[in-house]
């Protein structure tokens, strides 16, 4: 799957001659960053906690809509991050028929990438204004947007990532 997508993307860059306007847009290195995440987002299977983190997304979604009485939640489920886990817990209740547990936990991966390449775009506007400088923000953003952990994290760890970003 890999070398495919980087044929098709050394073959688009050839085409559009990016190598001229890519690093003049964040825009269009996020598009592709984006593009290049969601192509990749199977090859992180689920880790461990994935199972759980719906639970708690559940309980709080069931909490809030007036399900759950706050004394039937555990300790452990009111306090443990439920504001990301919430949010895709509600979205999975707006489909009709209960998704497949692949079309599940791929949307809860594909939008939590999706947070975690926004908050890239607005970490490289806030740096560049705070600097007043255009390479000091690309600097940061390949930084981050490059560093193998935080990359993998923003597939599947949705603690970690919702909070950082």
């Amino acid at each position: 799957m890999i070398p495919k997508t980087m044929d098709f993307l050394k073959r688009t860059f050839s085409r559009l001659y990016l190598k001229r306007i890519a690093f003049k847009s964040p825009v269009l290195f996020l598009l592709i960053y984006l593009l290049t995440g969601f192509a990749t987002i199977k090859q992180y299977g689920l880790p461990i906690d994935d199972f759980t983190q719906y639970v708690i997304g559940q309980v709080n979604y069931e909490y809030l809509v007036g399900e759950r009485q706050n004394e039937a939640i555990e300790e452990g489920m009111r306090y443990y991050g439920p504001a990301f886990e919430t949010i895709c817990y509600a979205i999975d209740c707006e489909f009709d028929e209960e998704p497949q547990p692949t079309q599940k936990w791929g949307m809860r991966h594909g939008l939590l990438f999706l947070i975690f390449t926004i908050a890239l775009g607005f970490l490289f506007y806030l740096v560049r204004k705070l600097y007043q400088d255009e390479k000091i923000a690309w600097i940061i953003l390949l930084m981050l947007a490059f560093y193998p952990r935080i990359f993998a994290d923003a597939h599947y760890n949705s603690m970690d990532t919702s909070y950082l970003s």
